[in-house]
């Protein structure tokens, strides 16, 4: 009995260490570059190490080679169709035009349409007017998923929207 809960200790600590490497990272700009590759033939000598070039073909697999999956919500029902996530960390690009000034955009990450949220987001949007943002998701278990525009309850938007969801990676240290 002992050694589970230590085992568990153990494997608590662990996933938090992770989890705060992810946050770390990913809240760290020190030595990232915000220029953008662009076509044509580089000038450039190679350097000895890795490249950090990205390419610029869309779409753009991810480190984990897991494609993002692009959906877009039904205008009734305000959820997407069924699709599958590998698992990890997952940014989550969003638009959405709000239909009322004031109104709460929540998208929910579920298993099925209505069914329990894995991972959800809000955002106040002031105006009714178009809108875009980025959520970062972690922890993602893999398994099938639809996206849901939660529009239970007062206060929450109705309006049209569309999401991708891309695996996640910090970028790697300069």
């Amino acid at each position: 009995m002992r050694v589970r809960k230590r085992e568990r200790g153990t494997r608590m600590r662990s996933l938090l260490l992770t989890l705060v490497a992810v946050i770390v990272m990913g809240c760290s700009t020190a030595g990232v570059s915000t220029e953008k590759p662009t076509a044509g033939v580089s000038t450039e000598k190679p350097t000895a190490g890795v490249s950090t070039e990205k390419p610029t073909a869309p779409p753009e697999p991810s480190p984990t080679g897991e494609a993002p999956v692009s959906v877009t919500g039904d205008l009734d029902t305000g959820a997407s169709g069924s699709f599958a996530l590998g698992g990890g960390p997952y940014e989550v690009a969003w638009t959405t035009t709000a239909d009322t000034a004031g109104c709460y955009f929540s998208l929910l990450l579920t298993t099925k349409i209505d069914g329990p949220t894995v991972k959800g987001d809000v955002k106040l949007l002031p105006e009714a007017k178009s809108y875009s943002g980025t959520f970062l998701w972690v922890l993602v278990q893999a398994g099938t998923y639809v996206l849901q525009e939660d529009r239970t309850g007062f206060g929450h938007c109705k309006g049209p929207w569309s999401a991708t969801i891309t695996p996640w990676a910090p970028a790697p240290p300069s």
